[in-house]
């Protein structure tokens, strides 16, 4: 299945015309136990071993076996919503495994390749804009968005 995305422009900018599909809009809503769940290390990526509905782990299934630091929205794809987790990983859980981002090109699914690489590049954006560029302070992340700010 090829995914096509359809994009308007306003005011000079493209905007995803069908939110109800993809959104990167930031959500507040606490992680449901249902919620996909994304965890990097570096270029690895803690995924379900084998599944042939989806390599994508849950919340629930995260939080039964790892201490998660934060979990941060990173997008919605129709009804599902992705976070990306901050967890120290140790030893990988039973029925995952940390495989190389470059997996997603075994994926039956476009659709999850492409799921895949987005929650990357966000993971990568917040990874390298870590400082301020002006003070050098470490950054954090505001309260209820996607900015970072310094104190």
């Amino acid at each position: 299945m090829m995914v096509r995305y359809k994009y308007r422009e306003v005011h000079g900018m493209l905007v995803n015309a069908e939110p109800e599909h993809f959104s990167l809009l930031y959500d507040p809503t606490p992680c449901a136990p249902a919620d996909t769940m994304l965890l990097f290390q570096g270029d690895t990526v803690l995924l379900r071993a084998n599944d042939t509905q989806s390599r994508f782990p849950t919340w629930r299934e995260l939080s039964e076996s790892l201490v998660i630091n934060t979990a941060m929205h990173a997008f919605t794809q129709g009804t599902q919503r992705f976070f990306l987790a901050d967890a120290k990983v140790d030893q990988v859980p039973a029925g995952l495994v940390m495989a190389p981002i470059n997996v997603f090109r075994g994926f039956p699914s476009t659709q999850d390749a492409i799921m895949l690489l987005t929650a990357y590049h966000l993971h990568r954006w917040y990874a390298q804009n870590r400082y301020c560029g002006v003070c050098g302070a470490l950054m954090r992340v505001a309260d209820g968005g996607r900015a970072l700010i310094c104190d």
